[in-house]
C-alpha cells in the first residue's frame, strides 16, 4: 500500500485532570512474555466522500472532540509506570491518568476507497489503516497506549483507525468510550455556530503529498488473530483465586479447540484478569498446566456471542450517514502464545 504520513500529533483532554493518580495497576509474572503485553483492540471506520466532511476536516475536528472526550475518561491518555519498589513475584506497573496524551496520524492513499474495499477481502491490508507502535520495554512510560490515524483516499473517502492497548480497558470498556468521542464529535460538526473548516486543517498549514510513503511492517500490520468471546456465568467467582481463573479457561479452552479446530496450536498462554475496578493481573501458564486442570473444572454456563455484541455496526463519526464500513479485531503477534482476557464486568 502506498501511504503517506503526512502529520502526527498529540491529543490531550481539554481540561488538566485533577489528582493525577493511578487509575490502573498492572502485575506481571516474573518471567512474562512481552509479545502479548503489546496485544491491542483495534478498529477501522470507513467512510464514504461527502462534500464539506473530509478525513483533513474530520481529523482537524478531533483535536477537539477527542480532547473532551480524554477529559472525561482521562486513563486512555495516560502512560504506564513502573513502581519504584520490586517484587519477588513478578514486576508491578501502574497506569497513571498524566495527560500525557493520545497519538493521532493523518495519512493519505492513493487508491479510492471502494477499490480498497474490494481488496480488503484477499488481503490484510486493512491493518495498515490502523497506526500502532510496541510499548517501549525497558522505558513503557514513554509509549502511548492509545492511537488514531485517518487516513483520506482520492475519492475523497476517509477511514478512521483506532488501537487502544488491552492493558488500559477491554474492548466494550473501549467502545463505549468510542461512543461518547463520536457522539461529542458529531455534535460539534453539527452546530450552527461551528465553522465549517476547523482550525487545526492540516491543508491549510502545509503541504500536502510531499511526505514519504510508511513502510508498514508484515508482522505489525496483520490481523490474523482469531477470536471468541463468552458470556460466562460467574456466581462466586474470585479473581483472586489463580486455580479458579485457570478452571475457568481450561473450560473455554476446551469450547475453542471444538468450534475452531485448533487443538495442539498453542503451547502457552497469557491470561489477563481485570478485576471489576480495572486493576489488570497477568499470568503466563503453559498448556499443559491448563489441561491438568480440565478434569477437576467446576461446570459454568459459558455462552458463545460474536463481535456483533461489541455494537461495531453503530454509526461512528457519521454525518448523513456516510459510514460505508466498519470492523475491529485483536491484533495478532506471530506467535504460539493465546491470550484469554477475563472482565468482571
Amino acid at each position: 500500500m502506498a501511504i503517506s504520513l503526512e502529520a502526527i500529533q498529540t491529543i490531550v483532554p481539554l481540561k488538566p485532570t485533577d489528582q493525577r493518580q493511578s487509575y490502573r495497576s498492572v502485575q506481571l509474572p516474573k518471567a512474562s512474555f512481552w509479545g502479548n503485553y503489546q496485544r491491542s483492540f483495534q478498529m477501522v471506520i470507513c467512510h464514504k466522500a461527502l462534500e464539506g466532511y473530509s478525513g483533513w476536516v474530520v481529523a482537524g475536528w478531533f483535536k477537539e472532540s477527542l480532547g473532551r472526550a480524554l477529559a472525561e475518561e482521562p486513563i486512555f491518555a495516560g502512560r504506564l509506570r513502573r513502581l519504584e519498589k520490586g517484587d519477588v513475584d513478578g514486576e508491578h506497573l501502574e497506569i497513571v491518568a498524566n495527560d500525557s496524551g493520545i497519538r493521532m496520524v493523518e495519512a493519505n492513499m492513493q487508491m479510492n476507497l471502494d477499490e480498497f474495499l474490494d481488496l480488503k477481502g484477499e488481503t490484510e491490508d486493512e491493518a495498515g489503516l490502523v497506526f500502532w507502535e510496541d510499548i517501549d520495554e525497558k522505558n513503557p512510560q514513554f509509549s502511548p497506549l492509545f492511537f488514531v490515524q485517518v487516513t483520506n483516499f482520492l475519492c475523497g473517502g476517509f477511514s478512521i483507525g483506532i488501537s487502544c492497548s488491552l492493558l488500559v480497558a477491554d474492548p466494550l470498556s473501549i467502545l463505549s468510550f468510542i461512543d461518547k468521542w463520536s457522539d461529542i464529535h458529531k455534535n460539534i460538526i453539527s452546530s450552527s455556530i461551528t465553522a465549517q473548516i476547523p482550525l487545526f486543517y492540516l491543508p491549510n498549514l502545509g503541504r500536502i503529498g510531499n511526505s514519504p510513503p510508511i513502510k508498514i511492517n508484515p508482522c505489525k500490520g496483520t490481523k490474523t488473530a482469531q477470536s471468541v468471546t463468552f458470556e460466562i456465568e460467574t456466581e462466586n467467582f474470585d479473581f483472586a483465586v489463580s486455580d479458579m481463573s485457570k478452571n475457568l479457561v481450561a473450560q473455554c479452552l476446551h469450547e475453542v479447540e471444538q468450534k475452531l479446530g485448533m487443538e495442539n496450536t498453542i503451547s502457552n498462554l497469557c491470561i489477563l484478569l481485570k478485576d471489576i475496578s480495572g486493576n489488570v493481573k497477568i499470568e503466563s501458564c503453559t498448556i499443559k498446566e491448563i489441561d491438568s486442570q480440565k478434569k477437576s473444572t467446576p461446570m459454568r454456563k459459558i455462552i458463545f456471542t460474536s463481535w456483533d455484541c461489541l455494537r461495531v455496526g453503530n454509526e461512528y463519526f457519521s454525518i448523513g450517514s456516510n459510514q460505508t464500513h466498519a470492523s475491529s479485531w485483536i491484533n495478532s503477534i506471530p506467535t504460539n502464545e493465546g491470550v484469554v482476557m477475563i472482565n468482571s464486568n
